[in-house]
């Protein structure tokens, strides 16, 4: 921001600015090699741009005859071309200038709001993964011919807290059965197939493991106690 301030300030100061054609030999000895500080010019003659005791080059761009015509700069963004050479990039012009600022605190909102969301879901993640864990460790379970039958229904779990629920419930000789607000997981360490029998509720899976999308928390219920029976 200082160089956009220092910018700024000579443009308010409403300097005349100086154009000169100068061969090259003149132009070196007069003004030295800070003249090519934009890189090198080629030609025997070179277009000389003055702004009064601030700065001088040879420039073959557009040119103004005073700092006042530029109105303003606003440098919105920098890349480091390598070590000790940083390129700007910046507009020009009192319109420009206010168009690309609004654009760039936009910009801003929008990432703050990315990134406030994103904390967010980390929490409610973080928050949901303990909650499942507690969860499964207070569940006692149904003892179904032999088999640990855990179950649990969970009104706004997603469906990775369900898999965090089945998982810490992992045992041997056990089956799980947890639903969410719209989903449901079914974990087997038993005789039963959870992939098949999630697959009559519009899921899938492997013997091991099913899912799905569906809340009828009872009816899988009782299709995998008739399973086990």
């Amino acid at each position: 921001r200082k160089i956009e301030k220092d910018a700024n300030e000579i443009i308010n100061q409403k300097i005349e600015t100086q154009k000169l054609v100068l061969d090259r030999n003149t132009a070196e000895r007069d003004y030295g090699f800070r003249i090519y500080q934009g890189g090198a010019v080629p030609g025997k003659m070179l277009k000389i741009f003055r702004i009064g005791d601030h700065d001088v080059e040879a420039c073959g761009g557009l040119q103004v005859d005073s700092t006042k015509e530029i109105e303003e700069i606003y440098i919105y963004d920098t890349k480091r071309l390598q070590d000790g050479l940083i390129r700007l990039m910046y507009v020009a012009g009192k319109d420009l200038t206010a168009k690309k600022k609004k654009e760039m605190k936009e910009r801003a909102e929008e990432e703050k709001e990315i990134s406030e969301r994103k904390i967010k879901e980390f929490e409610e993640k973080k928050n949901e993964k303990k909650f499942a864990k507690e969860e499964a460790d207070n569940l006692k379970p149904e003892d179904v011919n032999g088999i640990k039958f855990y179950s649990g229904k969970f009104k706004d779990m997603s469906i990775s807290g369900l898999m965090i629920f089945s998982k810490a419930l992992s045992k041997p000789n056990s089956v799980v059965l947890a639903t969410g607000k719209e989903d449901f997981v079914i974990g087997s360490n038993s005789k039963i197939d959870a992939g098949k029998i999630a697959k009559e509720f519009n899921g899938g899976g492997n013997p091991k493991f099913g899912s799905g999308k569906s809340a009828e928390f009872e009816k899988i219920k009782k299709r995998i106690i008739k399973e086990l029976d």
